[in-house]
C-alpha cells in the first residue's frame, strides 16, 4: 500500500511538472546580458545550469518520451504526449537557442532538432513536430522576443542568423535512403526566405546571407520536384531582384556592407539565378546571359565574382540569342588573367629566402593574393550538417561539381564526359616535390580555370558563324594547353617536377592564348575579393552565426559556395575524385579534335574524333 501512494506520488508529481513545464511556454522573464541583448529562459527543471531547480530524472522522462513520440511508440494524439512534445521544443530547447553562453553550441543545436524531424516515422508525426518547430524558430529570428513583462528583449545577431539557417534547412518531406528520394523543402519557410533576402530593406545583412543560403537550397531541390515546383512568374519575379543585386557594383549607400560582403552577396545571387533558370527563360533569359558576360570580362570587379559568373554561364540556354565567339574570347582573355596573376604569386614567392615548413607541410607565411580570401566548401549536408540536400549528393544539371565539392558532376554538355583528368581535389598525392607552394598554385590555379572551362560549355551550345569557327577553334586549342599545363603527373619526365618549371609550362601555353586575347597587365585588376573563409562541408557551410557582429553589418565569417580564388579548396571525397596533382592517362585533357583515351576529357565543345584518328592537334594524355 506505501509502495501504491509513493508509485501515485511520483506520478503526480512528474504529471504536474510537466503540465507547469508546457505552461511556460516562452512566458518566463529573459535574462539579459550587459549587451543589452537578452536570452529566453529555459524551463527550471530542465535547466543544467540551474542546479537548484534542475530535476534529471524529470528531464530524462521528457527526453525519453519525447523520442518515443516521434518513432510512434507513443501516440502524440494523446494530449500528454502532445504537450510533451510542444514543451520540449517550445519551453526548452528553442529557449537554450537563445542562451548568450552557448553561442558556439548553435550549429550543434540546429542540426539536433533537423535530425529529430528526420527520425518521424509518418507523415502526421513529422508535419505536428514540424510545425512547432517552425513557429518556435519563427519567433526568433526577429529582432526581439515579449518578455513576460510585455518588454522586447533583443534577441542576439547570432541566434537570429542561426534560426534563418535553420528555417532554410526545413523540410516538408525529409529525404530516404541515398538518392532514392531528395527531401522537399518547406515551402512555408520559403515565403519569409524570400521576403527577408530581397523584399524587406531594414533586415540586417546577416540575415539576408543565412536568408539567400535557404534559398539556393531551395532553388537546388526544386530542380527534382515532379510536382508543386516554383511558379516561372515567381521564379521570374526571384531573378529579377537577385540580378539588381548582381549589377549593384558597389553596396547600397543605406546599408553598411563592406566591399567584401557585397561580392558575396552578387556571388550567391549569380548561383541562385543561374540554378532558378535565369539563363534559360524566354523573357530574361539573354539579358541575363549578357549581364554575366560583362562580369567575366570586367577586370575591375572582383576575380572571385568573376569565376563565379564564368562557372554559371555553363547553364546558357542552346536557344540563347548571343554571339557565341565573343562570349569565348571574353571567357579566353580571364583565363589568362587568371593564369597572370597565380604567375604573379608564384614569382613572388620564388623570390623569397627558402623557409623552413612546418608540421603540416606549409610555411606560416605562405599566403594568398593580396586582399583575397581562401577557400570554404559547400555542398551537400548529408547527415553531417543541416540545410542540405539529403539522401546522398545532388548535382546542378550543367555542372562540373563547381557548386561544391560534395554536389558531384554531370556528364552530357557538348558532348563532354564529366570532367574527367581535370580534376584536382582529394587526397594528396605524393608528388615528385618537397614544394607545398607547387601543389597550392597548381590546385588554385586548376579551380579557377574549371569556372572557365564550364562557361565554355555553356556559351559553345550556340553555334558560332562559319567565318568565326577558326578562332574560336584557336581560343579553345589554347584554353586546353593551359587546362593540361596545370596537370602534374609524377611519372612522365617532361612534367614539371618544382614551382619553377611548373610556372614555365604555364607561362608558355597562357602567352599563346593571350596573344589571340590580348588584354592589359593584371596589376590592373581589382584586388577586393572575400574575406577569409573557414566552413564545414555543407549547403549553408558558414558558422552558425556571426560573431557578435553589430545588426546591420556582414559578419567577419560567413557561410561560401565557389571558393575564392586565392587559396586551397575544401576536397571533396578521395573515392570520387583523382587525387590533387594527379591526372590518370586515361583522363587528361587532349586538345580538340584529338582522340581521347577511355575516360579522357576533350577540350570544351570539342567533339572526340573517331577510333584511330591522328593529326596535329592529338595530344598525348598528361603530355
Amino acid at each position: 500500500m506505501f509502495r501504491d501512494r509513493i508509485g501515485s506520488l511520483s506520478g503526480w508529481l512528474l504529471v504536474s511538472g510537466l503540465l507547469a513545464f508546457c505552461g511556460t511556454l516562452f512566458c518566463s522573464p529573459p535574462r539579459v546580458s550587459a549587451q543589452r541583448y537578452g536570452a529566453m529562459t529555459v524551463y527550471p527543471k530542465m535547466d543544467e545550469r540551474n542546479t537548484t531547480t534542475y530535476d534529471a530524472v524529470f528531464f530524462n522522462t521528457i527526453l525519453n518520451d519525447k523520442k518515443r513520440t516521434l518513432i510512434g511508440s507513443l501516440s502524440l494524439g494523446e494530449p500528454k504526449n502532445e504537450q510533451t512534445i510542444r514543451g520540449w521544443y517550445l519551453a526548452y530547447y528553442i529557449p537554450t537557442m537563445t542562451q548568450l553562453d552557448a553561442l558556439d553550441k548553435l550549429p550543434e543545436k540546429r542540426i539536433e532538432l533537423l535530425k529529430d524531424l528526420r527520425s518521424t516515422r509518418t507523415p502526421d508525426v513529422h508535419k505536428a513536430v514540424l510545425d512547432i518547430i517552425y513557429n518556435g524558430v519563427q519567433n526568433i529570428t526577429g529582432p526581439s522576443f515579449k518578455a513576460s513583462d510585455g518588454t522586447d528583449v533583443l534577441l542576439h545577431p547570432a541566434v537570429r542568423y542561426n534560426a534563418m539557417l535553420l528555417l532554410g534547412g526545413l523540410n516538408n518531406i525529409e529525404a530516404k535512403g541515398t538518392n532514392q528520394r531528395y527531401p522537399d523543402p518547406y515551402m512555408p519557410a520559403f515565403v519569409i526566405l524570400v521576403k527577408t533576402a530581397l523584399l524587406d530593406a531594414n533586415q540586417p545583412d546577416y540575415l539576408r546571407m543565412a536568408a539567400l543560403v535557404g534559398i539556393k537550397r531551395h532553388a537546388i531541390l526544386d530542380l527534382y520536384r515532379k510536382s508543386n515546383k516554383i511558379p516561372v512568374t515567381t521564379r521570374t519575379k526571384l531573378i529579377e531582384a537577385l540580378m539588381t543585386t548582381v549589377n549593384q557594383k558597389t553596396p547600397p549607400e543605406a546599408i553598411k556592407r563592406s566591399a567584401e560582403g557585397h561580392v558575396w552577396m552578387r556571388r550567391r545571387s549569380i548561383e541562385i539565378v543561374g540554378i532558378l533558370g535565369g539563363l534559360e527563360l524566354t523573357d530574361i533569359g539573354d539579358a541575363t546571359n549578357v549581364a554575366l558576360q560583362l562580369i567575366v570580362a570586367d577586370r575591375n570587379e572582383a576575380p572571385s565574382l568573376r569565376c563565379t559568373a564564368a562557372a554559371t554561364l555553363r547553364l546558357t540556354s542552346d536557344k540563347a540569342k548571343i554571339d557565341s565567339l565573343q562570349a569565348t574570347e571574353k571567357l579566353g582573355a580571364l583565363a589568362t588573367q587568371i593564369c597572370r596573376r597565380e604567375l604573379a604569386w608564384i614569382d613572388a614567392e620564388l623570390a623569397k629566402k627558402p623557409k623552413v615548413v612546418g608540421a603540416n607541410g606549409f610555411d606560416s607565411g605562405m599566403g594568398g593574393y593580396g586582399g583575397e580570401g581562401g577557400f570554404g566548401g559547400e555542398g551537400s549536408d548529408g547527415e553531417g550538417s543541416d540545410g542540405g540536400l539529403g539522401g546522398g549528393s545532388a548535382a546542378l544539371p550543367g555542372s562540373s561539381g563547381m557548386m561544391g565539392p560534395d554536389m558531384g558532376g554531370m556528364s552530357g554538355m557538348s558532348g563532354m564526359s564529366g570532367m574527367g583528368g581535370m580534376g584536382g581535389y582529394g587526397e594528396e598525392m605524393s608528388l615528385a616535390t618537397d614544394d607545398p607552394r607547387l601543389v597550392l598554385a597548381r590546385r588554385r590555379l586548376k579551380y579557377q580555370l574549371i569556372c572557365v572551362y564550364d562557361g565554355l560549355n555553356g556559351v559553345l551550345k550556340i553555334d558560332a558563324p562559319s567565318d568565326q569557327t577558326g578562332r574560336r577553334k584557336k581560343i579553345l586549342d589554347r584554353f586546353a594547353a593551359i587546362m593540361q599545363a596545370t596537370d602534374l603527373v609524377e611519372l612522365e619526365e617532361d612534367q614539371p617536377k618544382s614551382l619553377d618549371t611548373f610556372a614555365k609550362q604555364v607561362r608558355s601555353a597562357m602567352s599563346e592564348l593571350e596573344a589571340i586575347t590580348g588584354g592589359p597587365p593584371v596589376e590592373a585588376e581589382a584586388e577586393v575579393d572575400e574575406p577569409a573563409i573557414s566552413a564545414e562541408p555543407g549547403i549553408d557551410s558558414g558558422p552558425a552565426a556571426p560573431t557578435a557582429p553589430v545588426p546591420g553589418n556582414v559578419p567577419p565569417s560567413v557561410p561560401a559556395a565557389t571558393p575564392a580564388p586565392g587559396a586551397t579548396p575544401a576536397p571533396a571525397p578521395a573515392a570520387t575524385t583523382p587525387a590533387p596533382g594527379a591526372t590518370p592517362a586515361s583522363g587528361a585533357t587532349p586538345a580538340p579534335g584529338a582522340t581521347p583515351a577511355s575516360g579522357a576529357t576533350p577540350a570544351p565543345g570539342s567533339t572526340p574524333a573517331p577510333a584511330g584518328a591522328t593529326g596535329p592537334a592529338a595530344a598525348v594524355p598528361g603530355s
